[in-house]
């Protein structure tokens, strides 16, 4: 694998707790490293149960969460949202908890805040359970705007032909500039139940209007196809976490739009590298320029429903899986990797059946910086900057294990070709860097 040198690379975790980040010594600039955990966010006012961490979107120095078994005022178990901002240097930030985000009609069981998205200061807020007449759990999606450092409700989306039970319409949201993107993973499509859309949005002054729905173009019952979404600009990214690939079911996947005109097209369909039954990749989805990230909450790498997190990178029309991300702490039914977010080298990734100080399932997020990756000298399995013979055993250890490298990108020496597979077509690098002397660059 290729090194690569951060800009930043922070060295510890900071915990957000009560309003309070302690901060950590950072590393000398352009020492390598891995993606690195920057910071943990809890609510202040944390309380069993509530799920933060459900949803998370950042932008810049602001970030949401979601928490949506929160309690709004004058109705319990409504859902709620968490606006928080970061000060402070590179290596020293300080993150602060800003607003708590209501929803103006709010009703309890709503769950208004399970999917939440950020752009600049606009927030968009997904209530899927949220009731129509004649339409239970048809789903709606709020819309809220910063002046300020204050946050007021600008629009309640709906679509016409949401209007019908059990769709979920709002399950996920997106926005990027005056675009916003909401999923309605249950809709039925001719032939089948729960193929799943999404809907973009175009805002023109304070006005929000349908622009287009949009489907899979190997649309098939049950994918759940708009579980997830995210917009930049004129591409979009929609999740279907529910997606079975050939010799598996529910691996899950994500797919790529972009925009010409008004019209979206589908330009890629997303899958991990080492992707399993039952891990659900595109439970969330992120994306910032030509980076995209997409959850697997139910991967097993460190316990049942640890949960992971994956890094595609676009080059022109061509999308490649550049890495995966795991918790510091990770642990079996955190189910990290239910929500994600990223902007710019800042990725946020929550975990909502987290237990620490602040309950069991209290919650939390995790910030990594993607700026950096792990130094690493392909075929050097005992770090002495140099392969040798003695690097053999492990290199065939690799091999024959099955060849899955764990959490890109951390350094996996035995893969040559970066496909994040140590397989067959790894052995002629690695026979030839031998015969060649082994010098690391």
């Amino acid at each position: 694998m290729p090194t690569n040198h951060c800009r930043q690379c922070p060295a510890a975790i900071l915990v957000l707790a009560f309003g309070l980040v302690i901060a950590q010594p950072a590393p000398t600039r352009g020492q390598s490293c891995s993606p690195q955990e920057l910071a943990k966010l809890i609510a202040s006012d944390a309380e069993l149960g509530e799920n933060f961490g459900i949803s998370v979107a950042v932008s810049g120095d602001t970030a949401v969460v979601g928490a949506y078994h929160g309690d709004a005022p004058g109705a319990n178990n409504a859902g709620t949202a968490y606006v928080f901002v970061r000060t402070g240097p590179p290596g020293g930030e300080v993150w602060t908890q800003q607003q708590r985000l209501f929803a103006s009609d709010a009703a309890g069981g709503s769950r208004f805040g399970v999917s939440v998205a950020l752009s600049g200061d606009t927030v968009v807020v997904g209530a899927y359970f949220h009731p129509f007449p004649g339409g239970t759990n048809s789903g709606a999606a709020y819309v809220f705007v910063r002046t300020g450092t204050t946050w007021t409700q600008q629009a309640k989306l709906t679509s016409s032909d949401m209007f019908t039970a059990s769709d979920f319409f709002g399950v996920s949201v997106a926005v990027s500039g005056d675009t916003a993107v909401v999923g309605a993973f249950r809709d039925d499509l001719p032939g089948g139940v729960d193929h799943g859309s999404a809907h973009v949005f175009v805002r023109s002054g304070t006005v929000w209007t349908l622009q287009q729905k949009i489907t899979a173009s190997d649309a098939a019952a049950g994918d759940s196809f708009g579980s997830s979404v995210a917009v930049e600009g004129d591409t979009a990214v929609v999740g279907a976490y529910e997606d079975d690939h050939p010799g598996g079911t529910t691996q899950g996947s994500a797919y790529v739009f972009v925009r010409s005109g008004s019209v979206w097209t589908q330009q890629a369909k997303l899958i991990a590298s080492d992707a399993q039954g039952g891990e659900r990749l595109g439970r969330a989805v992120a994306l910032s320029g030509d980076t995209a990230v997409a959850g697997a909450y139910q991967d097993d790498d460190a316990g049942s429903q640890s949960g992971s997190a994956y890094v595609f990178v676009r080059s022109g029309t061509v999308w490649t899986q550049q890495a995966k991300l795991v918790a510091s702490d990770a642990a079996a039914n955190d189910d990290f990797g239910v929500s994600v977010g990223v902007s710019g080298d800042t990725a946020v990734v929550g975990a909502w059946l987290d237990d620490h100080a602040g309950g069991a399932d209290a919650g939390s997020a995790y910030v990594f910086d993607l700026g950096c990756t792990a130094a690493c000298c392909a075929g050097d399995f005992d770090g002495n900057n140099v392969v040798t013979d003695a690097d053999i055993p492990d290199f065939v250890t690799a091999l024959l294990a099955g060849g899955a490298c764990p959490a890109l990108p951390a350094c996996c020496p035995g893969d040559f070709n970066s496909d994040g597979l140590v397989d067959g077509t790894d052995i002629p690098g690695f026979i030839a860097k031998l015969l060649a002397g082994g010098a690391c660059p």
